[in-house]
């Protein structure tokens, strides 16, 4: 009897109580004494500490109880309901295909219980739309006209006085732009004077025509400067004003160059010159007409050959 009793009470306590056993639905095996069973959730100890704090879990997380008397008791899992997503809030508006608002209030509502329809207002919106568009597709073909750069050398020939003149332009355009010329004239490029004479009173000058031969220079230097407009691939407008001055020297018998007096042949003078120019794979063409006005009027014509560059589209530079 006494051995019975040392027995008994070398025996683990857990044996004293009844030992369940809990599956979780991740499959993890709990050592428990279950204190309750709810619809929802139950209570147990773990059977290490029979006298612990109780332990609540969810039944949702159980798969199998198997109680220490043997019986088995299946929890099925819950199915997950999806919560329907909430629907957009329908328009009222007549053409939903075209991404039109609706034009009226909710609840406003006309003659016969229909909704009121501001068709006045749905116009208009077209209207915007389409004028959004074509300012759109405006400002795509003008993105997609590149930046460019002109560079030719160019003859001029002035009508009154016989001269030939040589220059360089330069341009540059996007929708628009600027141009700048410069020309120096070529016929003789005879700069010293020993004197001058008149061609209306020669008695109070140093020369008198009798002293002079038929060979003369006609020097010219001037600036011209304007807008350049693009037409349409591949012609551009130039047209332009500057500044222009011109002297007209002649050789005397004797050998000396006499320079016509100022106010006749010899003065500063405004220029004037428009035209066309071409662009045609890399290459520019020049044609202008113009001319320079002092007392007298002297027309001129010019032609140029260079070469065109393209820069950044947009007219960036």
């Amino acid at each position: 009897m006494k051995r019975l009793v040392l027995i008994l009470f070398m025996m683990p306590a857990t044996l004293l109580y009844a030992v369940d056993i809990i599956i979780t639905r991740s499959s993890t095996k709990i050592n428990a004494i279950i204190e309750e069973v709810g619809t929802t959730s139950i209570k147990y100890r773990t059977a290490n500490n029979p006298k612990g704090p109780l332990v609540v879990l969810e039944t949702n997380q159980i798969a199998t109880i198997i109680y220490g008397n043997g019986e088995v008791q299946t929890f099925e899992e819950e199915p997950v309901v999806e919560q329907p997503a909430t629907p957009a809030p329908q328009t009222m508006s007549p053409y939903p295909q075209m991404g039109y608002p609706s034009a009226y209030p909710q609840n406003n509502y006309g003659m016969g219980g229909y909704p009121f329809v501001d068709y006045k207002a749905i116009e208009q919106h077209r209207k915007d739309s389409i004028k959004a568009a074509k300012k759109a597709a405006f400002k795509a073909k003008v993105d997609a006209i590149p930046r460019k750069h002109f560079l030719l050398a160019n003859y001029t020939y002035t009508f009154g006085n016989k001269s030939h003149n040589v220059g360089l332009t330069y341009g540059w355009c996007h929708v628009a732009g600027v141009y700048i010329n410069a020309t120096l004239g070529v016929s003789g490029l005879h700069y010293k004077t020993d004197g001058f004479v008149g061609l209306d009173d020669w008695s109070s000058y140093y020369y008198s025509d009798r002293d002079l031969t038929n060979t003369h220079t006609t020097q010219r230097i001037s600036f011209n400067t304007g807008l350049m407009v693009r037409l349409g691939c591949p012609l551009y407008f130039i047209g332009g004003v500057g500044y222009c001055y011109h002297t007209l020297t002649y050789k005397a018998t004797n050998g000396d160059w006499i320079k016509v007096r100022n106010g006749s042949e010899s003065n500063n003078a405004m220029t004037y010159q428009v035209g066309l120019l071409a662009d045609i794979k890399g290459f520019s063409l020049m044609a202008s007409f113009g001319g320079y006005v002092y007392e007298k009027h002297q027309l001129e014509v010019s032609i140029g050959i260079g070469c065109a560059i393209n820069g950044k589209k947009g007219g960036k530079k």
